[in-house]
């Protein structure tokens, strides 16, 4: 139950801190190699529709504690201090972006999280993409990734915000 109170309290600030852009402003490059806020928008939407669509795929038993990744994961990504590199099926493009185009999908997708962290079996394992450098990950460690990496987002675009 906290959990799916976490996701949907990240989900909210993050469609919130998204709303804060002006759409003249949204695709502007704040700083030297920084992404836009539409670019981190499009990424977080990416990485959030890819653990949907593993949470929804093929599952199986585990034969290790279904929460055995979730410590790992968040103390990475609340890491502020380090720096990832993005797997190419989540980067963002450089095209210039709509934002209540990426809000409208963004809601839609942080809800369908937000329903299967109510409804499916969290303890599952999710075997349909491997998690980098870690492997198959359970639908509870999917969710508490998409959580934290949202949050980390959140303060991504609070910075952006700033900076324009």
């Amino acid at each position: 139950m906290e959990l799916i109170i976490e996701l949907k309290q990240n989900a909210d600030r993050f469609v919130s801190a998204v709303s804060s852009f002006y759409q003249e402003e949204f695709n502007l490059v704040p700083f030297k190699d920084s992404w836009t806020a539409a670019q981190v928008t499009k990424h977080v939407l990416k990485s959030a529709q890819g653990a949907l669509d593993n949470i929804r795929g093929t599952t199986t038993v585990p034969e290790r504690p279904s929460d055995q990744h979730v410590q790992m994961i968040r103390d990475l990504f609340l890491n502020f201090e380090m720096k990832f590199k993005s797997p190419d099926t989540v980067l963002p493009g450089n095209q210039p972006q709509d934002k209540d185009s990426l809000l409208s999908n963004l809601k839609s997708t942080f809800n369908d999280l937000q329903l299967a962290a109510s409804h499916d079996n969290l303890d599952e394992l999710c075997t349909s993409t491997p998690f980098p450098t870690v492997g198959y990950l359970t639908r509870l460690e999917m969710l508490h990734f998409v959580s934290v990496h949202t949050q980390r987002h959140i303060r991504q675009l609070d910075h952006i915000l700033k900076a324009l």
